[in-house]
């Protein structure tokens, strides 16, 4: 059955004589004719672009377009990850049991989000800061769910830090957005595909 599908898959793409391996580039074999993709440049372009998401840059140094991009990937990530906190507080399935007060702040969270993401308004940049100390609060009441390795409780205590620190970074950037200056894209061609 292997060796039949092989010849189905060699005859309809022509790449039999060519290792299968996915990590043989043009530089350690002569055979292949064709280089594999750069992942390296794709996942710079896609997630870490200078021009549009420059997430080191000094929030005074920042373009509006740049502002609004980091407001909106980060209101994006936050609405999505409460949206679904949302659906679990209301079902029951949290780890401390159903709660309905859990599952409004989400909603204003999400609230919060997408306005933030609209109008950048510094008072939902503010609310949304919340959100990591209310992880952390919700942990030091009810403690950690008992499944829950050492590792883990303590990779969630760091990832809500590195949260909380971020999110101070969007208060000050949407307490800046009025004053930011519009500049063009610094290199013309919008990205494509590939």
């Amino acid at each position: 059955m292997a060796e039949a599908l092989r010849s189905v898959f060699c005859s309809a793409y022509g790449i039999c004589d060519r290792p299968l391996r996915w990590w043989v580039t043009a530089e350690t074999d002569q055979r292949n004719d064709h280089a594999m993709i750069d992942w390296q440049r794709y996942i710079r372009r896609y997630v870490w672009d200078d021009q549009a998401t420059p997430y080191t840059r000094r929030v005074e140094a920042l373009s509006r377009e740049q502002a609004h991009s980091e407001l909106f990937f980060y209101s994006v990530l936050l609405a999505t990850c409460f949206l679904v906190l949302t659906v679990i507080s209301l079902a029951g399935k949290l780890p401390f049991g159903p709660s309905a007060v859990a599952g409004v702040y989400c909603v204003t969270i999400v609230a919060a989000a997408a306005v933030l993401a609209v109008t950048k308004v510094v008072v939902s940049a503010v609310w949304i800061t919340t959100a990591p100390l209310a992880v952390i609060g919700t942990v030091a009441i009810f403690g950690f769910p008992k499944q829950m390795a050492m590792f883990d409780q303590l990779l969630l205590l760091a990832v809500m830090v590195g949260l909380l620190r971020y999110s101070l970074r969007l208060v000050r950037i949407a307490r800046a957005y009025p004053t930011l200056p519009s500049r063009p894209p610094e290199d013309k061609p919008r990205r494509k595909l590939f």
